[in-house]
């Protein structure tokens, strides 16, 4: 995958993760579908930043083997947005970030360059680890749209894909 198809594929995702984020209603933002569950606030903070500032953080992270495992948050150190407008901006900015970060690097880096995975130390070609990032923010674009769908909103397939 070259820098330029990458960024088309990563495009299509954040148009979709902007439709679904549009289908936020503000009285929806402190709903948490089960207590052991992200609130849709922390969900829409957490997808802001799940692409582009992932793969920038992922891109310099160096896997030290000695490192204490990871381990998840408690759900109350996670940080809410206070609207899906917030929200928006955010993952405008991560969107221009992710830009930024793959046209920074040369399609040679870009296709050879090896760099390990933050959960598991595992090396992967940046592609990979841009498409997996990509990936990321695709999962919760469809997690924010379950949690829309269960509350009874009225969103289908053309909210999810951005159509």
């Amino acid at each position: 995958m070259t820098r330029e198809g990458f960024l088309a594929h990563a495009a299509r995702i954040y148009r979709g993760a902007r439709s679904v984020l549009r289908a936020v209603p503000p009285d929806l933002i402190d709903h948490r579908p089960q207590p052991s569950m992200m609130s849709v606030g922390q969900l829409i903070r957490h997808m802001a930043s799940a692409c582009g500032g992932a793969f920038e953080f992922a891109l310099h992270f160096r896997h030290e083997p000695a490192a204490p495992p990871h381990t998840e948050p408690g759900l109350d150190s996670l940080r809410s947005h206070g609207s899906a407008g917030d929200a928006l901006a955010h993952l405008d900015r991560d969107e221009q970030a992710l830009r930024r970060t793959v046209l920074g690097l040369s399609e040679e880096e870009f296709q050879t360059r090896e760099v390990p995975l933050p959960w598991s130390g595992e090396t992967v070609p940046v592609w990979m680890l841009a498409l997996l990032m990509a990936d990321h923010l695709s999962v919760h674009r469809m997690q924010l749209f379950q949690y829309l769908r269960a509350a009874g909103l009225p969103v289908d397939t053309g909210t999810l894909y951005g159509s």
